[in-house]
């Protein structure tokens, strides 16, 4: 797990530095590593699978910008292998990227698109049967009602760190924070297209990313949830903040590029909210 989480890290350092340079490659890596999701993974929920897809996603996204398709479609054969409900909510964010990244040229987002295919074609032996075989497994009533495990737009902002378990209702055990730091980076991210990038499209698509997570894991979304089985599998919508951290690093990156000086106040935002973890 510890080697996860170094290589984590460092595919997305890679990615960052490609794009825009060392320094906001720093910014945005630090905050990568200390949002609170990966972090309650690690030493609250315990779980491996959560921790090793945080692995794949940068690595799949550094695999991409180097347009190394082997490693590529390696990378989401291990995302789906390692946490189904994290690769249902990871894959369209990567697809949707690499696609963005490559805009303009159908050669490539063909060359994108088989890549993906052969991707989930490799998970095959693991994803064929179980869902060939779902109906051998009894999951009606369901183990966990999602519309139980809403945070609340406060708990998003702040809620403090513990050790027990998602409880209906706002008695919850568990932190559900997003970050100091990952939030004001969708505020500086969003401060940015209004007044300075416009046409920056990665950006737009992140803050965009950012908005609709945040959205998905309140009750006002109760109606969407209702209208989409697929994501009722994710069970506990509050899973979301692992693509909301991964929106908030990546626009980190962006903005510090443009504005070096926030990188130090970012990453001592990042710092200070981890402080308990």
């Amino acid at each position: 797990m510890a080697l996860s989480v170094v290589g984590s890290v460092w595919f997305l350092y890679l990615f960052l530095e490609r794009l825009y340079g060392k320094w906001p490659a720093w910014v945005g890596s630090i905050l990568w590593a200390y949002f609170p999701y990966r972090l309650l993974a690690l030493y609250v929920t315990g779980s491996v699978g959560v921790v090793m897809s945080l692995f794949w996603v940068p690595l799949a996204l550094y695999a991409i910008q180097r347009w190394k398709l082997p490693l590529f479609s390696i990378s989401l054969t291990g995302l789906i292998l390692s946490h189904n409900v994290s690769a249902l909510m990871f894959l369209p964010a990567i697809i949707l990227i690499s696609l963005v990244l490559n805009w303009g040229s159908k050669k490539k987002i063909l060359k994108i698109i088989w890549a993906v295919l052969l991707g989930v074609t490799m998970s095959g032996f693991f994803v064929i049967p179980a869902l060939m075989e779902k109906w051998m497994v009894r999951l009606d009533p369901p183990a966990v009602n999602y519309l139980d495990h809403f945070p609340t737009f406060k708990q998003l902002v702040y809620s403090p760190w513990g050790y027990w378990y998602s409880e209906k209702g706002t008695n919850d055990g568990l932190s559900f924070q997003v970050g100091m730091a990952i939030w004001s980076t969708f505020l500086l991210g969003l401060a940015s297209l209004i007044y300075k990038d416009k046409k920056n499209y990665l950006l737009a698509f992140l803050v965009t990313i950012f908005g609709l997570t945040i959205f998905l894991m309140t009750e006002s979304s109760t109606s969407i949830w209702k209208l989409l089985p697929l994501l009722q599998q994710t069970q506990f919508p509050w899973r979301l903040l692992a693509v909301t951290g991964l929106a908030g690093s990546l626009v980190a990156g962006i903005t510090t590029k443009r504005w070096k000086w926030l990188g130090i106040p970012l990453v001592v935002l990042a710092l200070f909210n981890s402080r308990n973890y």
